[in-house]
Parts: C-alpha cells; sequence; structure tokens
C-alpha cells in the first residue's frame, strides 16, 4: 500500500534530523498491522515505535 510507504518515508526523514530520540511514534489502522509495525518498522526507527489498532487504543 502506498500508505506504508510514506510511513516508512516519515520514519526515516525524522531520523535523518536527529528526531527519532525526542519523539516516539504510534501508528496503526487497516493499512498496518501489528507485526510490520513492532517489527519492520523497529528496525528502521531509531527511537520508540508502538503499534495501536486505532486512535482509541493509542490514547488507552
Amino acid at each position: 500500500m502506498k500508505s506504508t510507504v510514506i510511513m516508512k518515508e516519515n520514519l526515516a526523514e525524522l531520523n535523518a534530523r536527529g528526531l527519532a530520540e525526542r519523539f516516539p511514534v504510534i501508528l496503526g489502522g487497516a493499512a498496518l498491522t501489528r507485526a510490520y509495525v513492532e517489527q519492520d518498522l523497529h528496525d528502521l526507527y531509531q527511537g520508540e515505535v508502538r503499534y495501536a489498532r486505532d486512535a482509541f487504543e493509542a490514547c488507552a
């Protein structure tokens, strides 16, 4: 999906700007699975990245 490509680009940009350690990222929604976020994107991002099924779960 296009949205997963954009997410990877955004995480790479945060890394490049040295912001990853300052800003944790929560990702989720229909386009993503927990495994994709916690394995693939976690390995890419130099900061903390977490999965939430939806916005309600992210706020809990």
